[in-house]
Formats: C-alpha cells, structure tokens, sequence
C-alpha cells in the first residue's frame, strides 16, 4: 500500500465519519452548542493525562538519578531531555485548556 492509497483511505473515512456524526452534532446539546460535549471530555482528557505523566516522569527522574549515582555514568543530555519532557508535560493541559477554551 503506497501513501497516496493511505492517504485516499484517511479522507474516505474522515468524510464517512463526518456524514455519520453530523445528525448527531446538529441536535441540540444542554449548552445549546454541539461542540461542548467534546470540548468538556478533551479538558478531562488532557488533565488526566498531564497527571498521570507527570507522576511517570517525576518518577523517572528519580530512578535515573539512582541509576547515575549507582553506577557513577551521568549523561546530562539525557538529564535535560528528561527536564525539558517535565516541562511539557506539565504545561500541556494548561495549553490543551486554553485552546478549547476559545470554543466556549
């Protein structure tokens, strides 16, 4: 399979997908906007997993430094990589939220 069958694929099921869920969309929700269903799970979802990462690499962090203590080989890159990754991890729900946000 070449990529400009794959690709002809991913619209053909992008355009079914679109023309299935548009009756759905088009009924009116609580908020009166389709999109605040959607809007509210992707928020549940971006938080949950900023935390559940960020518990992971804290975590990661700690068994790393052990690891570079114990047997004395400290490789800074991946040190910050590791730092750099906390970073993003952590302030991704943060910008997950604020660009959903635009939509309430």
């Amino acid at each position: 399979m070449n990529k400009r069958n794959l690709l002809k694929i991913a619209a053909i099921a992008g355009l079914a997908t679109l023309v299935m869920t548009e009756p759905a969309f088009a009924q009116e929700t609580a908020g009166g906007n389709w999109w605040d269903p959607v809007v509210s799970f992707l928020e549940l979802l971006a938080e949950g997993f900023g935390k559940i990462f960020a518990i992971a690499l804290g975590l990661g962090l700690v068994v790393y430094g052990g690891w570079a203590a114990f047997t004395g080989r400290l490789d800074p890159q991946r040190g910050i990589m590791m730092v750099i990754g906390g970073i993003l991890v952590t302030a991704g729900p943060a910008i997950a939220s604020g660009l959903l946000g635009v939509l309430k």
